[in-house]
Order: C-alpha cells, then sequence, then structure tokens
C-alpha cells in the first residue's frame, strides 16, 4: 500500500485525525463515549459488544530508520484505512502513536466481531510503501468482550489494550481474546511489584532455614537460609512468585545485600549462645553475581558479625556460572580467597557440564531435588545420579542431596554416596528462632523424621544402622 504525502497542516491540527485541537472531542473521549452507549444498548437487549484494538509495534523502529514525518504517515494512512474498513457501523480512534481502537456497533455477537477482526488483519497481508521503502507490519490485534472481560468502558478499553501489547510481543499477526482471570492475575501481579518495591523498607522479608545433616554421623552442618515475603494484607507470598518479580524489577541486588547481612548476623547469635557451630549457606542470583559490590558485601557481612570466612556459604546455579565464563572465575577465585564456601546448585537441570566442575572453585555440590525424586523409580537417573556424586568426589567436592523426603531416598542417597542431605524427612524450612531452638535441643543431631507407611517404619525407630543416637554423639 503506498503512501502519498499531503501539504502539512496548521499546528492546531492534528497530524493523524486533521481534528480542531482547540475545543475538539479528542477521539479516545469519542471512543469511551460511543462505547458507554454501546455498552447500555447491549444491557438493554441482552446482546454482547467486541472492542478491537490493534497495536502497531514498529512504527518506532520505522521512524528511526526512515524519520518521523514517515512514520507519522504511516500511522495516517492506517488509521484511514481503518476508518473506511469500519465505515459508518462504528468509531475508530487513535489512542497513542501506534494504538488503534475499533468499535464496531452493529456487530453484536462475537462471530461478527470476529469477521471485522479478520478483515483487519487482512490489510497488513501486503507491504505498506513508506518514504520508498517497502514496509511489513506485523500488529498485535486484541478483542475485549462485553460483559465477559469487564463492567465498564474504561476496564474494557484497557482490556483490549493489554491483550494487544501482549500479542505484538509474542504472537502478532492473530487475533487475541484473553480470560478475564488472567488480566485480573496480571493486575495482581502489578499490585505485587509496587509492594515489593517497599517491602524492604517496610521491614516485610524474613529468613526461614532448613538443616543440610551429615549422612554418617546426622550431625546438622549447615542451614541454607532461604527468603520469605510475610505481606501485611496478602499473608505469605510465594518465592515463586516474587523471586523472579524481584529479579525482572533489580530489587534482586539490594535484597541479596540484605540476606546477607540478616544471615550473618543471626549465625552470629547462634555463636554467642554456644550452639553447635554450623555454617549458612544463601543463594545468590545471576544479577547479584555480576553486580561489582559482591565481594566487598560478603567480606562486609562476616567481618561486621565477626564471622569466619567459611561461616557464609553461597550457592549459584550452574546456569549462572556459565553465563559469563571469565566473569565466573575472577568472582569465585575472590570469593575463595576471602575465606567463603562455594556450592554448586542445581547441578544437572542446566548445562549439565563436567567442566563447570573442573574450572571453578566449588567446595559443595548440590544433587537436584528432580533426581531424589525418582532415583527409586527410574533406574537412569539412579545411575545418573551415582555417576554425579563420584564425579564430584572425585574433584574434592562434598555432596549435598536435596529434597530427601522419604527413608528409602535416605538410604538410597547414603548407598551413592552422598555426604550430606536436606529435605523435610528432617525438618522442612523454619524461623530463625525454631531453628535456633532445634539446634539447642538437639545437640547438633539430627534423626530423621520415621513417616508412617515407609519401609523403616515398623522396623526400627532407630536412626539408619552407623549413626550413633543424640545422647551419645
Amino acid at each position: 500500500m503506498a503512501l502519498t504525502r499531503g501539504a502539512r497542516r496548521a499546528p492546531h491540527k492534528d497530524t493523524l485525525t486533521d481534528l480542531d485541537l482547540r475545543g475538539a472531542e479528542s477521539p479516545r473521549a469519542r471512543l469511551q463515549r460511543r462505547l458507554t452507549d454501546a455498552i447500555a444498548y447491549a444491557d438493554a437487549h441482552r446482546t454482547t459488544l467486541g472492542l478491537i484494538v490493534v497495536d502497531l509495534g514498529r512504527t518506532t523502529e520505522i521512524a528511526a530508520a526512515l524519520g518521523l514525518d514517515a512514520a507519522d504517515e504511516l500511522r495516517s494512512v492506517v488509521l484511514r484505512h481503518l476508518e473506511h474498513l469500519v465505515n459508518d457501523a462504528g468509531t475508530v480512534a487513535q489512542l497513542g502513536d501506534d494504538l488503534f481502537a475499533l468499535l464496531v456497533t452493529a456487530a453484536h455477537t462475537m462471530p461478527e466481531v470476529m469477521a471485522v477482526t479478520n478483515r483487519v488483519l487482512r490489510l497488513f497481508d501486503s507491504f505498506w510503501e513508506v518514504a520508498g521503502q517497502p514496509v511489513h507490519l506485523a500488529p498485535g490485534v486484541g478483542i475485549a468482550r462485553y460483559p465477559q472481560d469487564a463492567r465498564s468502558a474504561d476496564v474494557l478499553l484497557a482490556h483490549a489494550i493489554g491483550v494487544a501489547h501482549k500479542a505484538v510481543r509474542i504472537d502478532p499477526l492473530r487475533a487475541h481474546c484473553e480470560d478475564a482471570a488472567l488480566v485480573a492475575a496480571d493486575r495482581l501481579r502489578l499490585a505485587l511489584e509496587v509492594d515489593l518495591c517497599q517491602a524492604l523498607e517496610r521491614d516485610e522479608f524474613r529468613l526461614n532455614y532448613q538443616p543440610q545433616v551429615d549422612v554418617a554421623t546426622g550431625r546438622v552442618t549447615a542451614f541454607e537460609a532461604l527468603l520469605r515475603w510475610q505481606h501485611p494484607a496478602r499473608g505469605t507470598v510465594s518465592p515463586l512468585t516474587f523471586i523472579p518479580l524481584a529479579e525482572e524489577t533489580g530489587l534482586i541486588v539490594p535484597l541479596g545485600a540484605w540476606v546477607l547481612q540478616a544471615a550473618a548476623r543471626e549465625l552470629a547469635v547462634w555463636r554467642r549462645l554456644g550452639l553447635p557451630p554450623v555454617r549458612v549457606s544463601v543463594n545468590l542470583s545471576a544479577a547479584q553475581f555480576a553486580d561489582d559490590e559482591l565481594i566487598g558485601l560478603v567480606a562486609r557481612a562476616a567481618e561486621s558479625h565477626g564471622l569466619e570466612g567459611g561461616a557464609l556459604e553461597l550457592e549459584i546455579t550452574e546456569r549462572t556460572a556459565l553465563q559469563d565464563e571469565r566473569l565466573t572465575k575472577r568472582v569465585l577465585d575472590s570469593l575463595k580467597a576471602s575465606g567463603a564456601r562455594i556450592a554448586l546448585d542445581d547441578f544437572g537441570t542446566g548445562y549439565s557440564s563436567a567442566l563447570v566442575l573442573a574450572r571453578f572453585p566449588f567446595d559443595t555440590l548440590k544433587v537436584d531435588r528432580a533426581f531424589v525424586a525418582h532415583i527409586l523409580v527410574d533406574e537412569r537417573e539412579r545411575r545418573v545420579t551415582a555417576a554425579i556424586i563420584r564425579l564430584a568426589h572425585e574433584l574434592g567436592l562434598s555432596v549435598v542431596a536435596e529434597g530427601v523426603e522419604t527413608v528409602e531416598q535416605l538410604e538410597c542417597v547414603r548407598e551413592l554416596g552422598a555426604d550430606e542431605v536436606q529435605g523435610f524427612l528432617y525438618s522442612p524450612p523454619l524461623p530463625a528462632s525454631r531453628s535456633r531452638l532445634l539446634l539447642e535441643q538437639s545437640g547438633g543431631f539430627m534423626a530423621p523424621h520415621w513417616p508412617v507407611g515407609s519401609r523403616a517404619a515398623g522396623i526400627s525407630q532407630a536412626p539408619v544402622t552407623g549413626w550413633p543416637a543424640p545422647a551419645s554423639a
């Protein structure tokens, strides 16, 4: 579709619509007024209503390549084509640089709305010519339905815009409807993002601690510090929800610094109380790992609470380790020189490269819970797990099996050579006060919880053979 350049308009004219801007009703206001009327009609006649939003998505790229005038001309021609398509049967409004809305008041059923939508999509089947250059547009098209998706004009329009924005990013040149429940989830996510930015200064985060236990002695060797968010209105927010949000917003870096200090402070309390010596492990995200301040943060966390370097163990995943191998080597060598212990988490779930173990100065390898969950039923995974443990031992690493939940899994990972275990068989993650009490009451030794119905239950209520009883340790 060729574009023809028109004469330059007077400053008081809208460049896309030719409206006199001095007192005229804006296209958006006109659309919302007509949308409100259409909703009233739909209510009175018990019909449905569809609002179509088109997000061109690429005109900023075109402006950068061909100039602002060319991009404006393209938007103007697209608007005219959409108005011609609707004609007198509805309203077309330009809502933003790349955003257009179509309300077809004659379409009272969703099949009719979809028929109009298909005609809109066909407009973009061919190239548009801009400043003598062929340009292909791949818009996102979103549809909002009344009353299924919203009960007001404003929310209905916001719904359609949101769907169109998503469509242009992930699946353009198709019409998209989105369930209102998914949109509600998006709104919840946005609200959580706002709350998350304030949660640190409001002191809403806490650390829970899950013990790691030596399989040969039953001694608690370490606790993994796990971040929890106690929202004042929503209660406990899952880390699966807020950790990705923190990474996307960049809050993970200051949040990670808080975790280091909080874990070191709690460990110092345990030391002052004379509790059995343990280390605390802290997870590092990729963003923290790339932060130039990390090495100093770790050193200050230990020094400010009077801890030796090895009291803190830092866990990274193999995906993080392999993102930038030079950076990884430099940071890990520096952390190691400061005395910190380094653990490789989630091994076997990412690149699964033995080179990760050979190249970097790890002290500990953590076998992911995905392997532990299947070692009793999948012989191949059992053999892979055994091979991982043997390799780690050949390189001088200790091995922690994560996600141990049954006595049978415990016996299996012990047979395969794991040094330590972590999981609900011993304890779920506990608040700091309960972790402190656990250490105090157990003397630093733990026996597993023998679940009713396990193979070991009913045979013996003592620890696995070879473990001393806590009282004699």
